[in-house]
């Protein structure tokens, strides 16, 4: 099976600030660095993208309001 067809797994968090996504919902999902990731929001997708590096060593933030 290919990366690309990796299923996501139950309760995934996401890759910027940790939150709990139901990933049946409407969550953002990104193909990246071999992984699929999953964002609660816009504007955790945006973080992400600024800086991947800084959330790929595990960093995180606080969760959007």
């Amino acid at each position: 099976m290919s990366d690309q067809n990796r299923v996501i797994t139950n309760n995934p968090q996401c890759a910027v600030c940790d939150t709990s996504i139901d990933a049946s919902g409407t969550s953002i999902m990104q193909f990246d660095a071999g992984e699929f990731l999953c964002f609660c929001t816009p504007s955790c997708l945006k973080e992400y993208r600024a800086d991947p590096e800084r959330f790929r060593r595990g960093e995180r933030i606080a969760p959007p309001e």
